[in-house]
């Protein structure tokens, strides 16, 4: 099968919109385990440094979703009969 290509499509945004939504998931589970391991253990600090690095990826990580979204929002594909697709960006 052959794949189209479309001109002026953009697939990097997408690509990094998949990679930062899997990214937040990993790290927010990472996060719950590693504060449910520090009330566990409250004498190990450790815990607590790596819950918290890990809420600060899964932040960055959600708001680099949220700026992808409206960065695509931007440019709409206008399509109309017998009119290839442009890309219009506002």
């Amino acid at each position: 099968m052959q794949d189209i290509q479309y001109i002026g499509e953009h697939l990097l945004p997408g690509r990094l919109g998949h990679f930062f939504i899997l990214t937040a998931f990993v790290t927010a589970l990472l996060a719950i385990v590693a504060f449910r391991k520090k009330v566990v253990h409250p004498d190990d600090i450790s815990w607590l440094q790596l819950g918290r690095i890990a809420w600060g990826i899964h932040s960055f990580s959600i708001l680099a979703v949220i700026g992808l979204i409206s960065w695509s929002a931007r440019c709409t594909n206008i399509s109309t009969p017998g009119i290839t697709y442009q890309l219009i960006c506002r």
